[in-house]
């Protein structure tokens, strides 16, 4: 289950899902920010609106790209980046489903 936003930062415990529902209700209140949800088998990410940088990895959603973020690692990675384990379920059989935040 998803933990609240606020209950996982008093907590410093989240999963995946609520590790990025924190970070998205963070981001989602600064002014024209656009995000969505990211999920693949077993894991759950976002991606936010913004021209990709040479080599970050980004989804299409609606005609406009969206570049990766993983809140709950595997490790310390700025936008754009993924764990290898996370772009192998991107690229795999079953592909991602976006999920948009309002």
């Amino acid at each position: 289950g998803i933990l609240p936003p606020a209950r996982a930062l008093l907590s410093g415990w989240g999963d995946c899902d609520t590790k990025t529902g924190a970070v998205a209700s963070i981001l989602g209140n600064w002014s024209g920010m656009k995000l969505v949800g990211i999920a693949v088998p077993g894991h759950y990410l976002m991606a936010i609106r913004r021209i990709p940088a040479k080599g970050d990895m980004f989804v299409r959603h609606d005609g406009l790209q969206y570049v990766l973020i993983e809140p709950a690692g595997p490790a310390w990675l700025e936008p754009g980046k993924v764990g290898r384990h996370t772009a192998e379920l991107l690229k795999g059989s079953e592909g991602y489903k976006i999920e948009p935040f309002f």
